[in-house]
């Protein structure tokens, strides 16, 4: 798997673009009203991954440029719980060192696979995509979702330095092999949500269509080779 760039992506505009190592970032004029397509996708990916690793799809909303709401996937349940940070921290400490990993891999997956899923739609490489999985990079922020507090302070409590990597390489290269496997779906949620804004879990079921195939909540990682190509 190739390393991620050392640059860090700056946030754009409407109508903005940038090169950085080669790599052309943009993000597309969306009229007023209107739902734009990136921002379908990303939440497209948070849906699809929450259905894929088992925890359930509550509720997915994206709002039209220029109305005030949240763009949001809430999932039914988490591997991770707690409210705060340290409700969080003692969660953690209450499990073993490979649960604590398997936990931690399938909430990084979910929060990962939106803006993965918004950087392949935009053709950005693979090593792009996995920019944000890089632990020096990437922590919990006041004001984040609930699951990035989950997923980034779990990863925080990781005992071992190599524990954080293989969780992180392994949730970059299982969330990029979900990804193309089911980009149609990706593409399905996004169509409805651009249509309707607003879908329920049922609803997104429906969209989907199908039964997880195999379900990371079923998977044992430590016996499956991951690798992104």
């Amino acid at each position: 798997m190739s390393q991620p760039p050392k640059a860090i992506v700056p946030a754009l505009k409407d109508g903005e673009e940038t090169i950085i190592e080669g790599q052309r970032f943009w993000r597309p004029v969306t009229p007023p009203g209107e739902v734009p397509r990136d921002r379908c996708i990303h939440e497209a990916g948070h849906t699809l991954a929450s259905w894929w690793t088992g925890k359930g799809i509550a509720r997915v909303q994206v709002t039209a440029i220029g109305e005030d709401g949240l763009n949001f996937t809430e999932a039914a349940h988490c591997y991770i719980e707690g409210e705060g940070k340290r409700s969080v921290e003692k969660f953690c400490k209450r499990h073993t060192r490979q649960e604590l990993n398997d936990r931690v891999t399938r909430e990084l997956i979910q929060i990962m696979a939106g803006p993965m899923a918004e950087a392949k739609h935009k053709g950005y490489g693979f090593a792009w995509q996995a920019l944000a999985m890089d632990p020096g990079y990437r922590q919990w922020r006041e004001g984040d979702p609930p699951s990035d507090l989950h997923a980034w302070t779990g990863m925080s409590l990781l005992p071992k330095p190599k524990d954080r990597a293989r969780v992180a390489n392994a949730a970059v290269g299982v969330c990029a092999h979900m990804l193309a496997f089911y980009w149609p779906k990706i593409e399905a949620i996004a169509d409805a949500l651009q249509s309707r804004r607003s879908l329920t879990g049922a609803e997104v079921l429906e969209v989907i269509g199908e039964d997880p195939r195999g379900p990371l909540c079923k998977m044992k990682l430590a016996a499956v080779e991951l690798t992104a190509q």
